[in-house]
């Protein structure tokens, strides 16, 4: 390699910041060409990706990289959008797990080029082409170690959920997403709006914004928002919401504690289960249960957390992560919630109970999956669950 490439290289590979994809064509706009990257490519400088994009060799890239280049290089549109844009922008209601999937939207006809689609990134990549609201509105930067992407603001990215309801995001989970939305600006929320062409995002975004009480949604001028003409329907057999034309399910109107209750079979066989997108759906509603709980339901729900307890205990930290005083009073509780005898159950059994979750925390603890936080909140249920004794209330 002549000391012209030499200097070439060095050059690139300074200014071009860790973690991002290359691509062929940008480089070669930059002087770079095919024959040189292909001479960069053999002496070990640069790897490939795919047809038409590398990386400096021995570098780690996530999808993030890719999508770098996608937006700084190519001009796309591509972005993070719907609920995993809201969970880097830190308003997924609680803490996920390891994020194993990631939602990308891009304009209609925009299509991924192979590299990218083709690419282990380590996760599943969903990516959905629409022009239900133009490719550059209500989008932000969000800041990785090296470089930023366009990923989409709250509210838009709220718009893409509904977009994507009820076939591919459930709408109760919507509702959950939206509660945490207080703040958003009433101005970016109206253009959206108006720009938006899909009739049933717009219905369904006024009645969870309507619902979860907003104080930005005063300052919307709905008069100015088209919302189309006759009845709309996302779900069979739903509640009617007249003022907007739209069948929704029963669930957006029914209270946490009821709807629990009420499909507490089902629910039950998720907190069992390893479905993430299930039980990311379904904790929300104990959750809520427990911060509106009187004194008789924090008894009544707590089959659902002992099952959680049992089966899938980092959730239950990840639940009440951001809600430490609520922690607090569930551990208070446990004895009189979880281990009292009220005359339905053997003391044996509630003994038994007790020995298998202080078993599954202890495994839990012992694994490598909870952060530093979740494991201390994992100890002190532990602790708390030593000094329990049965309780028998005749």
């Amino acid at each position: 390699m002549s000391t012209v490439e030499q200097l070439k290289i060095n050059t690139l590979l300074q200014s071009m910041p860790p973690g991002a994809v290359m691509l062929s064509s940008w480089l070669k706009d930059q002087g770079y060409s095919f024959d040189l990257q292909k001479r960069y490519r053999k002496s070990g400088w640069l790897e490939s990706v795919g047809t038409g994009a590398m990386i400096r060799a021995g570098d780690g890239v996530g999808y993030e990289g890719g999508l770098y280049a996608l937006q700084a290089q190519a001009g796309s549109s591509v972005h993070v959008g719907g609920r995993s844009a809201l969970s880097l922008l830190g308003k997924a209601h609680y803490l996920e797990l390891a994020q194993s999937k990631v939602i990308l939207f891009g304009g209609a006809g925009e299509n991924l080029p192979a590299w990218f689609r083709d690419h282990d990134w380590g996760m599943e990549i969903s990516y959905y082409a629409t022009s239900f609201l133009p490719p550059d509105m209500g989008l932000t930067d969000v800041e990785f170690k090296s470089f930023s992407i366009k990923v989409s603001g709250a509210p838009r990215a709220l718009m893409e959920c509904l977009y994507l309801a009820p076939d591919h995001q459930d709408l109760v989970e919507c509702y959950e997403l939206m509660e945490g939305l207080n703040n958003l600006r009433p101005d970016q929320v109206q253009t959206l709006l108006e720009a938006c062409t899909s009739v049933k995002v717009k219905r369904l975004f006024m009645v969870l914004a309507e619902k979860a009480g907003h104080g930005w949604v005063s300052y919307l001028d709905l008069g100015k928002v088209d919302f189309g003409s006759g009845k709309r329907s996302v779900v069979k057999g739903g509640a009617y919401v007249e003022k907007y034309q739209i069948t929704v399910p029963r669930e957006l109107f029914d209270t946490p504690f009821n709807y629990l209750m009420n499909n507490s079979r089902r629910i039950l066989e998720v907190f069992k289960g390893k479905d993430e997108k299930r039980l990311n759906t379904e904790i929300p509603f104990l959750l809520k249960a427990w911060i509106q709980r009187d004194g008789a339901v924090s008894v009544e729900i707590s089959e659902f957390f002992s099952q959680l307890l049992l089966y899938n205990p980092d959730y239950i930290m990840r639940m009440f992560s951001k809600h430490s005083a609520e922690f607090d009073a569930w551990l208070d509780s446990l004895e009189h919630s979880m281990f009292t005898n009220f005359g339905n159950e053997m003391p044996e059994q509630l003994t038994l109970l007790k020995e298998k979750i202080s078993a599954s925390l202890r495994a839990y603890i012992d694994t490598d999956q909870p952060s530093l936080h979740n494991k201390t909140m994992a100890e002190r249920i532990l602790k708390r669950l030593e000094g329990i004794s049965i309780r028998v209330i005749d």
